[in-house]
Order: structure tokens, then sequence, then C-alpha cells
């Protein structure tokens, strides 16, 4: 009957229509997620990547480690991301400044050390070693806790304001850095 056709093909208009949405909606979500995935996930892996490498590094071969932080390019994502890539891209360059003067003080301390040794030496005393032990020891320690402090204070800060612009898949991912940095930070503290 005309009525039942009718009726029929009602249906099978509601089942086409149905059936583009929902094709149209899985479509967009993969663009969506292609989306996500090009502008946060890669450049996340991509920072993840460098940063990694750089802590794997001897930070005493500061050639090397500016020639590694000069082809590092933050990616050109214009939002949180290339912030942070910008802030971690000027934390290797602190961080390799912050080693190349550490070595230049431990020369010069070396150096005024060699000379206390030869003047202790000729007054056939042992003073040398308990004075420059204790004077080496105190200040190194604590010139590098308080450079590592406001290095690290500074970095906190700023992480923490970019973070908050960061969505929770984001942050998850930052977490996981940040916990990552802090082991690096951790074994270096403990290694001096």
């Amino acid at each position: 009957s005309p009525h039942e056709e009718s009726r029929r093909d009602m249906w099978q208009y509601i089942y086409v229509v149905v059936g583009v949405a929902l094709n149209l909606l899985f479509a967009i979500s993969l663009l969506f997620l292609r989306y996500v995935e090009n502008s946060i996930t890669s450049p996340l892996e991509q920072l993840s990547k460098i940063v990694s490498q750089f802590a794997n590094r001897d930070h005493r071969q500061t050639e090397k480690n500016e020639q590694f932080i000069e082809k590092f390019e933050p990616p050109r994502t214009g939002d949180e991301i290339q912030a942070l890539s910008t802030s971690f891209k000027q934390m290797m360059i602190d961080i390799t400044g912050y080693v190349e003067n550490l070595e230049i003080m431990t020369r010069e301390k070396e150096r005024i050390g060699a000379e206390l040794r030869e003047i202790s030496d000729r007054m056939g005393a042992n003073i040398h070693e308990n004075v420059m032990d204790a004077m080496e020891r105190a200040e190194v320690l604590e010139n590098m806790a308080q450079a590592r402090k406001e290095r690290l204070d500074a970095i906190s800060g700023e992480a923490k304001e970019r973070l908050d612009l960061l969505s929770e898949e984001t942050r998850e991912r930052y977490d996981m850095l940040r916990q990552r940095y802090a082991e690096l930070t951790g074994a270096t503290l403990q290694a001096s």
C-alpha cells in the first residue's frame, strides 16, 4: 500500500541521514584527533626527546652542548608549548653557562690550592688540607645550591603559569617530564 511505501521511504531516509551524520561525526573526530596530535602531542614528544638527550649529555663538554642547543628550534605552535620549549632552551643555555662558570671557579680554586699546598709544604704544616677542604665544600655547595634553587624557582613559576593553560592531557605529559627533570636534578645534586 502507498502508506507502507511512504513509511518505508521515510525510514530509509532517516537511516541515510543518521548514517551520513555518523560518518560526518567520525570524520570530524578524526580531523580533531589529527589536530591534537600535530599541535600538542607531537611537539611535546619532540620536546621530551630533546630534554632527555640534553639531560644525558656530558655537560662539561661546553662546546658540544652549545652546538646541540643551537640545533634545537622550539616548535612554532604559537601557544604554551612553544613558550615551554623556549623556556627549556633557555634553561639548557643557562645550565651550560653554570657548568662553564663552575669549571672556571674550580680551576681557580685548584690553582689557589696548589699555591697554598706549596706554602704549606714550605712551612712544614698540613694546614692547607683542612682549610681548603672546608672552604671549597662550603662555597661550592652554597653557590651551586643557590644558583639551582633560583633557576628552578624561576622555571617552576613560569611552568606553573603555563601549565594552567594546558589541557588535562597535556598536563599529565608535563607532570611526567617534570618528574624526570626532578630525578635528573636530584641525581646531579647527589653527584655533587
